[in-house]
């Protein structure tokens, strides 16, 4: 302790310092001032010039000391009690703040709130008294909550639900057992099955309320419930705490299966492409020696035309004769102009050889999928929603649908004869570049998890107005502008003790000897910034070198190692 915080009391009570140590260093006072440490005892003896540190033991010796000093010592150091209604008040707004947002655990709850009545010198009371204060704000904003999602569907949106519960006749599993397991397989089968879910849990009819009073924390954590534990485990539960539960699980299940959907359309079309283009390049190889012969064959032909013999067009073909002939000329080339391609091709004809694999669940797929799309993917919605509309057509001309997609290879392979449209190369074509577009986000799913617009989740205007408040009070500050200086300076800190460190690290390297770089940057002061960069930055880092080294002038060497 120091002397400065010594003197504040008075020197006839400095018996009571233990105490001021105990309530400063624990947040509440000793019942036994006397059961302290023996080194804490030692320390303040010393401080205090007292031989016999045992004297502490008769502190209390005296009925009402121990009373009295408490209370001068918090009305000297500013603590309050935590008897005090704004006190209360505060801590309470504070924990139905973070309640609200986050489905926290009652341990980490007390936690802060110790920290927090810590920061604010308030008089830490009974384990006990405060366990019970955080469960119960942390009770009231839970049945609060399950209150406000049991109200939010009609009759029938809540009787769908609970009927998940049920297990029904010859079977052993409930229908929330059978919706919570995913895909497993990457094939057709397995996206025809990833979607038939999604068609199952939409049929619930809870996609379409309006949850958004509900805090996504809080929101994850009940569908988190919900989909771990066993059905009969939500059975039991209260009227409203099943009802809200088992929406929150409707909402996230569908969420979940449209992701698993979508993930699988991804791996499958990939999986595709790729076999495609391994065809393509396995039948490119098997061609190679024809081709090779063919090229042979014609570069003789080449050879006598760029110097040919007098005599004319009779004396060129005879030169060539000699050679190959014109029936070998003729089937060399055929043979080049089956085998060559042009540079952009990416194997199509083993793409569309694959058109009926696709089909399987194209209009599943079609019929299930609801995607919307940013300003850079219009083009590409704009060309899934024609493919849509083609279902059930047989013949569908061209100029029916969107090709502003047909770019390369692409645009020979749509058009067919008299105009009509070649259904599985645009359909090949929209599905390559609808892959491409969910990946950089220009098409996104608007229900759904990972493969949302990330624009969406930003709030603002009247959103960000309601919310902000609640999030400046749960991270413990009054408004957003403390939140923002707290951080400024959590950075600089943070900065400050990385930069330290590599300093230290940097001038470890050349230990013993202490006067290298300084002597290196005397020695070439005069030759311009650019030797000193150059001699001294392989060494040390430009960071550290900025720092101890001015480009306007140089430090004095130092006298003893950095």
């Amino acid at each position: 302790m120091s002397p400065v915080k010594w003197v504040r009391i008075h020197p006839r009570k400095r018996q009571e310092s233990p105490k001021s140590g105990a309530v400063r260093f624990l947040g509440t006072f000793l019942a036994d001032p006397s059961d302290v440490p023996w080194a804490v005892e030692a320390q303040l003896a010393a401080q205090l010039g007292i031989a016999d540190p045992g004297v502490l033991k008769q502190y209390a010796a005296r009925e009402g000391t121990n009373r009295l000093h408490a209370g001068e010592i918090q009305h000297v150091y500013g603590y309050r009690d935590f008897a005090d209604p704004a006190v209360q008040q505060d801590l309470i707004g504070w924990l139905e703040a973070r309640t609200r947002l986050a489905s926290e655990r009652p341990g980490v709850l007390f936690d802060l709130a110790t920290a927090r009545l810590l920061e604010a010198k308030v008089l830490l009371p009974g384990p006990t008294l405060l366990a019970r204060l955080v469960a119960s704000v942390r009770d009231q904003s839970a049945a609060r909550l399950w209150q406000a999602l049991a109200a939010a569907p009609d009759a029938g949106q809540r009787a769908r639900p609970e009927a998940l519960l049920v297990v029904p006749a010859g079977e052993r599993s409930s229908a929330l057992d059978r919706l919570r397991r995913g895909p497993t397989s990457v094939t057709a089968t397995g996206l025809l099955g990833a979607l038939h879910r999604l068609e199952e849990i939409r049929a619930l009819g809870v996609g379409g309320l309006d949850l958004s009073f509900a805090p996504p924390g809080r929101h994850e954590a009940l569908a988190r419930y919900a989909t771990t534990a066993k059905a009969q485990a939500v059975a039991r539960m209260s009227g409203q705490r099943r009802i809200a539960t088992l929406l929150a699980a409707a909402r996230h299940l569908e969420i979940a299966a449209g992701d698993d959907a979508l993930d699988l359309l991804d791996q499958l079309l990939g999986g595709v492409l790729a076999r495609a283009d391994r065809a393509g390049s396995r039948e490119r190889l098997r061609t190679l020696p024809a081709l090779d012969l063919a090229a042979a064959q014609l570069r003789d032909a080449v050879k006598v035309l760029l110097d040919p013999p007098a005599g004319g067009l009779t004396a060129v073909w005879t030169a060539i004769g000699r050679t190959v002939s014109r029936e070998q000329l003729a089937a060399a080339v055929e043979a080049v102009d089956a085998t060559t391609r042009p540079a952009a091709d990416t194997h199509l004809d083993e793409l569309l050889s694959r058109y009926s694999l696709v089909r399987r669940f194209l209009s599943a797929l079609l019929a299930t999928v609801r995607l919307e799309a940013a300003p850079g993917g219009a083009d590409v919605l704009a060309a899934w929603e024609a493919l849509r509309s083609l279902e059930g057509r047989r013949v569908v001309r061209a100029d029916e649908v969107p090709l502003a997609l047909a770019t390369g290879p692409w645009a020979a392979r749509l058009v067919g004869p008299d105009g009509v449209l070649n259904r599985p190369a645009f359909t090949f074509l929209v599905l390559e570049r609808l892959r491409e577009a969910l990946r950089r986000r220009d098409i996104y799913a608007p229900f759904s998890q990972r493969w949302a617009d990330p624009r969406a989740r930003l709030l603002d205007g009247a959103a960000w107005d309601a919310a902000r408040a609640g999030v400046a009070t749960s991270l413990g500050h009054d408004t957003l502008v403390e939140l923002l200086i707290s951080t400024v300076h959590r950075i600089n800190a943070r900065a400050e003790i990385r930069v330290t460190k590599e300093l230290i690290k940097e001038f470890k390297r050349v230990t013993g000897k202490e006067n290298l770089l300084f002597r290196v940057a005397e020695a070439t002061v005069d030759a311009g910034e650019k030797l000193v960069r150059d001699t001294v930055f392989p060494v040390a880092s430009r960071p550290c070198c900025v720092t101890w080294w001015p480009s306007s002038s140089l430090p004095a060497r130092p006298t003893s190692a950095p």
